[in-house]
């Protein structure tokens, strides 16, 4: 018996990851910059705060690393807030899942405002009782510990809880939770 309905965001219910993938090559196309042919390898595991100093000293962005990380993050704001869509079949999902009468919540890595401008526009917050993200509740995806936090604000048992997820890894922390799953998106090829 489901209870609790754990909804993922960005690439699953949210085609977000193209907007992440691109933010450096799409930063430096605005500002001018030459792109580098091994950009995506040199960007995969900075933060945007290194990535910011990065761009400023070795790309020469005359910007400050301060004024290159916030142009990435209105980047990124605009594109919740005007641009990216949602995933094919993301709202037949949420409908079905709030068909069961089974209260359904956010558990996201992003920051809850982009969460909520996305949604707004998309109609999606009506479906959701609580938005829990990772800085809220000071805990990453990559564990249990997470999962079994959300679970026990909504006063379910894990196995009582569905996670809709795309990223292997959070997969793998939400069954280790003890949670079902349900594999969307690009974990599902």
């Amino acid at each position: 018996m489901i209870r609790l309905h754990i909804f993922d965001v960005d690439g699953t219910l949210l085609d977000s990851m193209p907007l992440w993938e691109n933010l450096g090559r799409n930063y430096l196309k605005a500002h001018g910059g030459t792109i580098p042919g091994d950009l995506d390898e040199r960007l995969e595991t900075l933060t945007i705060d290194e990535s910011a100093r990065w761009f400023h000293e070795e790309l020469g962005i005359r910007e400050t690393p301060a004024q290159i990380q916030r142009g990435f993050l209105d980047m990124i704001r605009k594109g919740y807030e005007e641009e990216v869509p949602a995933m094919p079949g993301a709202e037949a999902r949420l409908k079905m899942a709030a068909a069961s009468g089974a209260p359904l919540v956010v558990l996201s890595t992003s920051d809850e405002g982009l969460i909520k401008a996305a949604f707004k526009r998309l109609g999606f917050l009506k479906y959701f009782s609580q938005i829990y993200t990772s800085g809220r509740l000071g805990l990453g995806k990559d564990g249990p510990g997470i999962f079994r936090a959300v679970c026990d604000l909504e006063d379910v048992e894990p196995a009582e809880a569905m996670v809709y997820e795309d990223s292997d890894f959070a997969i793998r922390a939400a069954r280790e939770a003890g949670c079902q799953v349900t594999v969307i998106g690009q974990a599902e090829g």
